[in-house]
């Protein structure tokens, strides 16, 4: 064995060096950027943890909402019962006139019954003072 002859392995690995150094070459240009990029990196943390905490408010409006939607079935059959509520005031309304119209024919009858009692007092007067003049009409006390 010849020992200046080279292993033909040795050689195939020596043919493509230059292929993996062009190869390295274009990794390095392509990352080159990537430690200037990756700089922010530690300040990104103590922005999450400030965004983290300037949300915290919403798992609080998380629970009021969810109260809110197990209220809607309710609010839902009362907004049904407010619909109808013009037409109950109409129908109490008209309710409350009538009423008030017959409260004041009672008035008005009762005035003219008033006078009526009134006219009849003065015409049984002299029928009383007729009685008192009669024997025997005048009560003894």
């Amino acid at each position: 064995m010849n020992p200046f002859a080279i292993p033909g392995d040795v050689i195939n690995g020596l043919r493509v060096l230059p292929v993996i150094l062009e190869r390295l070459e274009e990794i390095q240009e392509s990352t080159g950027s990537m430690s200037s990029d990756t700089r922010c990196l530690p300040g990104i943390n103590d922005a999450i943890q400030s965004v983290s905490a300037d949300t915290d408010c919403l798992r609080v409006m998380d629970r009021r909402m969810a109260t809110i939607e197990d209220a809607m079935p309710t609010l839902v059959e009362v907004q049904k019962h407010l619909a109808n509520l013009p037409e109950i005031i109409e129908g109490l309304q008209s309710g409350i006139d009538r009423m008030t119209e017959l409260l004041e024919g009672l008035m008005g009858s009762l005035q003219r019954l008033d006078g009526d009692v009134e006219s009849l007092q003065a015409s049984i007067e002299p029928l009383g003072r007729v009685a008192d003049r009669i024997p025997g009409g005048r009560k003894q006390s």
